[in-house]
Order: C-alpha cells, then sequence, then structure tokens
C-alpha cells in the first residue's frame, strides 16, 4: 500500500516536471534563467528518488518451486 502511494507521488511529481519544462521551455534558453533548470531539475531528482523508495518498499515475489 505505501509503495503504491510513493508510486502515485512519483508520477504527479514527474506531471509537474512537464509543466515545469513546457511553461519554462522559452526562457530555458536564456541563461539568467538557471533557476528555473534547477527547478526542474530537482522535483525530477526528487520523483526519481520517491520511486526507488517505492520500489524498496514493495515485497519481493517468492521464488516459485518447480
Amino acid at each position: 500500500m505505501t509503495a503504491d502511494i510513493l508510486s502515485s507521488i512519483a508520477a504527479e511529481l514527474r506531471v509537474e516536471v512537464s509543466r515545469l519544462e513546457a511553461q519554462a521551455l522559452g526562457s530555458l534558453r536564456d541563461p539568467m534563467n538557471l533557476g528555473g533548470v534547477v527547478a526542474v531539475r530537482t522535483v525530477e531528482a526528487l520523483a526519481n528518488a520517491i520511486e526507488r523508495v517505492a520500489e524498496n518498499a514493495r515485497p519481493a515475489k517468492p521464488l516459485r518451486s518447480v
């Protein structure tokens, strides 16, 4: 259950990354907009970290006996 919640949070963060990238698309070429680039990458890194935690929280599938 916890893993599913974390995966949902990571998915929402990825949606936010897409929105931020689209919003900043024109201004990313401006070297003065480094803060926007850092914000997008920070949210993206947070989504990746949460997804890794979710994967670790999922119980391992037991091996099937043959």
